[in-house]
């Protein structure tokens, strides 16, 4: 039976004594955490899955490295992200490497299409209509990866501005900034789709 009650510290000791099979309460942890992330860089449940295979397997080959200078979950996530980061690059698939600052300013929101299918069930919301939570979900689809992850981070995931800036490897300042930006531009789309729907 999995024991949810042991420390990071005893399962991280554990795993690097040799007992591999502890590794399986790392991966039931946190692989909600490391889906959330790979959900906004692929395009479809085989590109999700190999990518989070690799992202654990990532995990455990450098759990050695890990020095408890952080909390594990921020430490998986700030590995989960550079890998989905390498990943998008490998693949070129569309870019993610405009700047997001002129992704702000001109207007041009991207256009990714990464849907929550697969992480619906884990997901709590506070909408009680389904309609409202589907526009509110696919225009959040429609902001940049960075904008998606730091709201998905801090939202969902309940991290801090520190938590998320160690992750995405930016300074908590410009998190915070990001994140003030990503809730004026959801609100904006929000507005706007709002009112179309009142058009039709």
């Amino acid at each position: 039976m999995v024991n949810t009650q042991r420390s990071e510290l005893e399962l991280v000791r554990l795993i690097l004594k040799g007992n591999i099979k502890i590794f399986e309460e790392i991966i039931n942890k946190y692989q909600r955490l490391v889906l959330s992330i790979a959900v906004r860089f692929t395009n479809n449940q085989y590109d999700r899955e190999e990518v989070c295979q690799e992202i654990f397997i990532k995990v455990y080959q450098n759990l050695s490295g890990f020095n408890f200078n952080s909390k594990l979950s921020t430490w998986i996530g700030k590995i989960a992200y550079n890998h989905c980061i390498n990943y998008v690059n490998k693949n070129s698939k569309y870019s993610t490497t405009d700047s997001i600052d002129g992704l702000y300013e001109n207007g041009n929101f991207g256009s990714n299409k990464s849907q929550f299918e697969n992480i619906n069930s884990t997901i709590n919301t506070d909408f009680e209509e389904k309609e409202i939570y589907i526009l509110v979900r696919n225009n959040i689809n429609r902001l940049p990866e960075l904008y998606q992850t730091i709201i998905n981070l801090f939202h969902l995931q309940e991290m801090s501005y520190k938590e998320i800036s160690e992750i995405l490897t930016l300074p908590e300042g410009t998190v915070k900034s990001y994140l003030f930006r990503s809730r004026k531009l959801l609100k904006e789309k929000l507005l706007s789709s709002y009112k179309e729907e009142e058009l039709i």
